[in-house]
């Protein structure tokens, strides 16, 4: 009798199934947010990340976005509450870094410090004699209300008006409430090809850059969550293949934005929390090389 109890105890291990009496593990749980519109570009990349993290841990995962679409600030308070998402992706900022735990890896490399100017078809011959901060601190431009970029920019001397939302920006630049709204170079070519951006062009020769960085936030509440995308995300970065899922994403608008033509225009970000610099320098972007 207690041979054979050992031998089907034997055969449920080498299926991989759970024997009477021992509780399977459930698979990890994440809910992440929806986009705020059905052409929003920006998600693709933080969710390809998010789900290279979690493969690299070797455990029954599920992936889902939530049933409600999410602002940036929405998105933040809910996981600050611990409701309806587990995970989110948002710029690092001292604030943020009271509130929630933080997954330490610049996910983006700093692409979202990195901003080309986006503005109307017609104003193109206007910006090439803008050369410096000074003469661009006379544009008015606008961010989105929950941005950090938007106090960023502000600090730096720039004319900043907050839009409502995301949308709003661009229906704000074709109307002519302002002249230039700055974006991420890893977001400006997405828009560009949407609905969003018809009538809007890349300015060609200025860049602006401040220090910065895209990463995973989670719940205080969850700290094991936090703890396998930081584990998750070092084995993507040792083994190369966070490096290839950036390549494969960015290299072809990035080139086609000609960065390492452009006049750079450094700039500060005081709101960028100590503990990332380190991996804001190892780890960022730099325009003009191959990596």
């Amino acid at each position: 009798m207690v041979g054979k109890r050992l031998f089907r105890l034997a055969m449920m291990a080498g299926l991989g199934l759970p024997s009477a009496g021992v509780r399977a593990t459930p698979p990890l749980r994440v809910v992440f947010p929806r986009p705020e519109t059905p052409y929003d570009t920006r998600t693709g990349y933080p969710v390809a990340v998010l789900r290279l993290a979690l493969e690299h841990l070797h455990v029954a995962f599920s992936m889902k976005q939530s049933t409600i679409v999410l602002s940036q600030a929405r998105t933040l308070k809910l996981l600050e509450d611990n409701q309806v998402v587990t995970v989110g992706w948002s710029v690092a900022t001292v604030e943020r870094d009271k509130r929630l735990l933080v997954v330490r890896v610049p996910i983006d490399r700093g692409l979202i410090g990195w901003r080309v100017l986006l503005i109307r078809r017609d104003d193109e011959k206007r910006f090439s004699d803008l050369l410096t901060a000074s003469q661009l601190a006379h544009v008015p431009m606008a961010q989105d209300q929950d941005w950090p970029d938007l106090a960023i920019l502000h600090d730096n001397g720039f004319d900043m008006t907050a839009a409502i939302n995301y949308t709003s920006l661009f229906s704000m630049l074709k109307l002519g409430h302002v002249d230039a709204v700055p974006r991420s170079v890893a977001e400006i070519g997405g828009e560009l090809q949407s609905p969003d951006g018809a009538g809007l062009v890349a300015e060609t020769h200025l860049l602006l850059h401040y220090p910065s960085a895209l990463v995973f936030f989670v719940s205080k509440s969850n700290p094991s969550l936090a703890a396998d995308l930081q584990i998750g995300l070092q084995r993507a970065i040792a083994d190369g293949s966070l490096q290839r899922l950036f390549e494969l994403t960015y290299r072809q608008n990035l080139n086609a934005l000609h960065l390492h033509d452009r006049r750079v225009i450094e700039l500060a970000n005081p709101l960028l929390p100590a503990s990332m610099v380190p991996a804001c320098r190892d780890f960022g972007f730099q325009p003009g090389t191959a990596q």
